[in-house]
């Protein structure tokens, strides 16, 4: 038995969480949003449960059943399902790190750094990644990982992939872009702290001082199939 959930389309930002579960699938239709592909101990876990305006469903011959009703809602909705990876890509918010409180103020800062350090992650448009990964053998990329960040793809992983791209070294938990650092490079620990919103996250960083924070799990292993999936 496979179970769906139906939420209104404002309610989008509550189920960033589920990226970790990459089997799900979404749609939407003019006022809903569908997720399919539950089991019933997932309907169970309460990130699950505190999403509001939240309607669960039983599917039982393409025919939806309310939880705890045996009155049919209606059929399983013919909708276009996407992998809820691509439909909840990662996005590059703007933060502003110059104002925190009334008295504390810190400045994030990057200034250009001339030792040389190894590329770990390229930042490159979609459609450059798929001509890479197409165009050379797989032993030149199995070993690396990658993340859809809005309409481009970061790819981790050393040695690099040789294709064009925005290129970053790494510090820790950090991702700076090449030739640049920290201007208090003794603060990189400090802003760790301040700026990870959780232990298994990596921050990467852009010339202007902004950040995007990308957990460990939303990389996967750079594959055609895995690239396919996301960006189908």
């Amino acid at each position: 038995m496979s179970f769906f959930i139906q939420i209104r389309n404002y309610e989008k930002e509550s189920l960033y969480f589920l990226r970790e579960y990459p089997f799900l699938r979404v749609a939407t239709d003019a006022e809903n949003l569908w997720l399919a592909d539950f089991d019933e101990n997932f309907i169970k876990l309460p990130q699950i449960i505190a999403i509001k305006n939240l309607v669960i469903y039983r599917e039982e011959a393409n025919i939806l059943f309310p939880i705890n009703s045996r009155l049919p809602a209606g059929k399983v909705p013919e909708v276009l399902w996407t992998p809820i990876a691509h439909f909840l890509p990662v996005t590059k918010p703007k933060y502003n790190h110059n104002f925190f409180g009334i008295h504390d103020r810190l400045s994030i800062n990057l200034t250009p750094y001339d030792t040389p350090q190894p590329i770990q992650a390229i930042l490159s448009p979609l459609n450059l990644l798929k001509d890479y990964i197409t165009g050379v053998p797989r032993f030149r990329y199995g070993h690396l990982k990658w993340v859809q960040i809005g309409e481009e793809a970061l790819v981790f992983g050393s040695p690099s992939a040789s294709m064009q791209g925005k290129s970053y070294w790494q510090l820790g938990f950090h991702l700076l872009p090449e030739g640049y650092h920290f201007e208090f490079p003794l603060l990189a620990d400090t802003i760790r702290k301040v700026f990870r919103k959780s232990k298994d996250s990596m921050l990467l960083w852009e010339l202007d001082g902004s950040h995007t924070a990308i957990p460990f799990d939303y990389f996967t292993h750079l594959a055609p199939d895995s690239f396919a999936e996301l960006i189908r």
